[in-house]
């Protein structure tokens, strides 16, 4: 009977944390091209706060890539970078776009100023 208990209450601990994990994580939506980018820009002042104000794109990439997140497609995700600053900057209209790999690292990059440090700086030119 008490080997009964013990098994409850393991399995409702392993529950109540795999609630508490996905509660933490944040829900990212965005529809456009642009909403994508805009949530990334907040992700990436969170995760390196001591990025200087007015930062391009490329120093932000390649400060993520310095985390290793080897869960993103980085070739997708300049193919998408490009595609939207030419749409912004150049005036194009982008009709076909994805914004997965976008939202991807927007969701792995860490939140606070305690991992800015940590991030090592590649240059991928």
């Amino acid at each position: 009977m008490l080997s009964l208990l013990f098994v409850n209450i393991v399995i409702y601990v392993i529950f109540f944390v795999g609630l508490w994990k996905n509660w933490r994580r944040p829900v990212v939506k965005a529809t456009t091209l642009r909403d994508a980018f805009e949530l990334l820009e907040s992700s990436i002042h969170k995760a390196f706060p001591d990025l200087p104000e007015g930062f391009t794109w490329g120093e932000a990439i390649s400060r993520a890539r310095g985390l290793e997140l080897k869960k993103i497609d980085w070739y997708e995700l300049e193919r998408e970078l490009r595609k939207y600053e030419s749409q912004r900057y150049g005036g194009q209209v982008v009709t076909k776009f994805s914004i997965r790999e976008i939202l991807k690292l927007v969701m792995y990059l860490p939140r606070g100023s305690r991992f800015g440090s940590r991030s090592k700086i590649k240059s991928y030119q």
